[in-house]
């Protein structure tokens, strides 16, 4: 199914959640410091999808999709009415249906209920509603443990909120159920180094970044390619990382490497 929302509507939305935001910050006591830490985060946010929407609407398309499957999945759960429905919303972008019979799904056995949760909690995430979407991760985590995917989404908005410990231990659990599960060398093994890799990056100790992003870089390479997409994120993500450990002439040989890919591959598209 096409999910039909325009760059412009995309756009407009992410401009009502900025003022949303400027609202409630101005309005917050600032002795509220969780509170304005949380905000400013979220403002951080909204600013960077409206410096780079086209970035931030595939990403939000990709989330509707997936609850789209995830609503299909329900199959006889749901009377084909009101799948029918949330499915043709969704693709308009509206995502009230679909949170009404996700939301429907908590109660039912654990597979369905996380899968539910982290649905909700990437919906919450893509509209900026970091707080909403921090619970519905933890719920999918609490319960099940094991999957790696809740894990990784739980654990980046424990950083998100500064909760540099619990994002660790999060994201070393990930990591582990991913490499174990398929093989040292898949990408997603790679995305999982980088989620550790960012982490550390922010928050220290830089010298555990550095192997962690050489590692994914050595897997995306090998399995994507040279030029692909996710190649030059991880070249800029760890050239971050060297100029914060003031080896400028390195991180701006990444940079330029990663320039270079991302200009090879528009050229073809």
């Amino acid at each position: 199914m096409t999910i039909g929302i325009t760059l412009e509507q995309y756009e407009e939305r992410i401009k009502k959640r900025e003022r949303e935001l400027r609202e409630e910050f101005a309005s917050t006591s600032r002795n509220d410091k969780d509170r304005i830490a949380l905000l400013e985060k979220q403002l951080a946010a909204a600013e960077a999808l409206g410096r780079s929407p086209d970035h931030g609407l595939k990403k939000f398309k990709d989330v509707l999709a997936g609850a789209i499957r995830s609503l299909e999945q329900l199959g006889a759960k749901v009377r084909v009415e009101e799948l029918d429905s949330a499915r043709q919303a969704l693709a308009r972008g509206d995502i009230t249906e679909a949170e009404r019979l996700l939301q429907r799904e908590l109660g039912q056995d654990k597979a369905r209920a996380a899968e539910a949760a982290y649905q909700l909690g990437q919906l919450a995430e893509c509209r900026i509603h970091y707080a909403t979407a921090a619970t519905y991760y933890g719920e999918a985590v609490k319960l099940q443990s094991e999957n790696p995917q809740y894990l990784n989404a739980a654990g980046l908005m424990a950083y998100t909120f500064g909760r540099y410990g619990d994002a660790e231990l999060l994201l070393e659990q990930s990591l582990a159920i991913t490499k174990k599960a398929l093989g040292p060398e898949h990408p997603e093994v790679a995305q999982s180094l980088n989620s550790l890799a960012g982490l550390y990056r922010v928050h220290g100790p830089y010298t555990k970044a550095e192997p962690l992003y050489q590692q994914a870089l050595v897997i995306l390479k090998k399995a994507l390619g040279p030029e692909h997409p996710d190649v030059a994120t991880a070249l800029e993500n760890y050239a971050e990382l060297l100029s914060r450990l003031k080896r400028d002439k390195e991180a701006a040989n990444l940079r330029a490497q990663a320039k270079a890919a991302r200009a090879r591959l528009g050229n073809r598209s």
